[in-house]
């Protein structure tokens, strides 16, 4: 039987729930019933803080505290029932506030069923709470100074501290051991060689998307080998740019982790070439926005090629190039300018593009219109040392693998370098060769370089090395494609 006034509220606390059943919470619930049973309380609220810590480490709200404060400053309860006073606080500073909404005078009284009474209305209750506070503030910071030395003793030994999988492992055969993903890992492998290669983090992104790679879930479990094992459709959303630079920038990615600058043999094995993850993450974290060239464009010829009235053609859908100063009216066509389409269009100049890129003298016809302007042994220092900072880019590559040099100093050093070579390349860029065309020429295949690359680099290319002329056509033919009217005429050099 209770009495008529006597109104008491639940709180019930545990700071890591694993499995996510709530068992926890639910014995501290059922202990403090029993309490209100035998102290003839009404229990009005069962408040709970499932899987949130209390300590000063943490600054999560706890929804269920604040709705307790709430009913005792309101007048709502008339006692609060715990398990243990740790469960109300492990900060000094939120006690002051928990005495105070209680009430000095006649306030309201905490009963704990392991720690007895708190009673807040006498100088001696207070005191003895605040004791019992700091003994549970000093309790929470060991506990956390001992998971930090642990966390340390971890990384140091290379051993798994916990937590999900990352993206790009999965578990391995023995508890604590990882793998790459077979589905995942040569996905993350080939974007960073991407990036490496000079593509932009946005169309990087976009590929990783249509490779099927997803972000996960709040409630998704690690990925695991066998039939059972869920898509990667199901588990989450697209991923943002910001997620993917997350992901490519990892020193997990190379084997390592780091921890106050230094780096330490990872417990996840490498899934990425060193050299690319170097020169990636590299230009992630110096370069703003896209790279050079990249502009608004969508089309490759967009602007680096002509009609045959003088005027640059652009793209006026997916499906068209069109002369800059061409009307449409009434369904026709202007006169006097000309227009095509798309796919065919870029598809022949790629091919005329990549077998004159392969052929064995072009080299001194890109470079002709430089020996003009700079003496052949300043353009052939400048190669001598373009190749040595390229060889040093790689040397600090391997440090950083080896852990002999941290995150910092390969970042620093490779920007620092990245200066030097970009202005090695001021003597090539001379020529009207830009750094782009540069990276491809210096290719083993240049013609295969030049189709790997992307739009807007392939677009550079052309436009500094081909003068692109269209005519209007006669009319003969229809919609056929006539290569006869596409003029690709390489600068300083004959029509193809």
């Amino acid at each position: 039987m209770t009495l008529k006034g006597k109104r008491a509220a639940i709180y019930s606390r545990i700071s890591k729930d694993r499995d996510g059943r709530a068992l926890g919470v639910g014995r501290q619930e059922g202990a403090c019933r029993e309490l209100a049973r035998s102290l003839e309380y009404e229990v009005t609220h069962a408040l709970v803080d499932n899987d949130i810590s209390a300590s000063f480490a943490t600054s999560k709200r706890r929804p269920g505290y604040d709705e307790l404060v709430s009913l005792i400053e309101a007048g709502e309860v008339d006692a609060v029932i715990v398990w243990d006073t740790d469960r109300l606080h492990r900060r000094p500073l939120e006690l002051e506030h928990y005495i105070a909404a209680c009430g000095v005078d006649g306030g309201i009284p905490t009963h704990t069923v392991n720690a007895g009474d708190l009673d807040l209305a006498t100088s001696s209750g207070r005191m003895l709470a605040r004791i019992k506070g700091s003994v549970a503030a000093g309790e929470s910071e060991k506990m956390s100074e001992r998971i930090r030395a642990q966390k340390q003793d971890a990384r140091v030994n290379g051993r798994a501290l916990g937590g999900p999988v990352p993206i790009g492992w999965i578990k391995g055969s023995k508890p604590g051991t990882f793998k790459p993903d077979p589905e995942v890992a040569p996905v993350l492998a080939e974007a960073t060689a991407r990036i490496a290669r000079g593509q932009s983090l946005t169309s990087v992104s976009q590929w990783i998307a249509d490779q099927g790679v997803r972000g996960r879930r709040r409630n998704y479990s690690s990925p695991k080998e066998g039939p059972q094992r869920a898509t990667w459709d199901e588990l989450g959303p697209i991923m943002s740019t910001s997620t993917v630079k997350g992901l490519l920038v990892r020193p997990a990615n190379v084997g390592l982790q780091e921890h106050n600058g230094r780096a330490y043999k990872g417990r996840y094995p490498a899934i990425v070439d060193a050299e690319d993850y170097a020169t990636a993450r590299a230009a992630l974290q110096t370069k703003r926005g896209g790279p050079a060239g990249s502009g608004r464009r969508k089309h490759m010829l967009s602007g680096v090629a002509f009609c045959w009235c003088g005027e640059a053609m652009v793209g006026v859908n997916p499906q068209q190039y069109a002369c800059r100063v061409q009307r449409r009216q009434a369904g026709r066509v202007q006169t006097g300018h000309a227009y095509r389409r798309t796919a065919p269009l870029d598809k022949y100049v790629r091919t005329v593009v990549a077998e004159f890129l392969d052929r064995a003298d072009v080299d001194q016809q890109v470079t002709a219109e430089a020996r003009k302007r700079t003496t052949r042994s300043a353009r052939d220092k400048a190669r001598e040392q373009l190749g040595e900072l390229e060889e040093r880019k790689r040397t600090l590559v391997r440090l950083f693998a080896a852990g002999t040099i941290g995150e910092a100093q390969l970042v620093d050093g490779t920007t620092d370098l990245d200066h030097q070579i970009r202005a090695a390349e001021v003597t090539l860029r001379a020529a009207g060769g830009n750094r782009t065309v540069s990276r491809i020429m210096r290719a083993k295949s240049p013609g295969q370089a030049f189709l790997d690359a992307p739009v807007d680099q392939q677009r550079t290319v052309i436009g500094e090395l081909f003068r692109v002329d269209i005519e209007q056509g006669d009319g003969v033919g229809g919609r056929r494609f006539r290569t006869e009217l596409i003029h690709i005429t390489p600068k300083g050099g004959e029509d193809r």
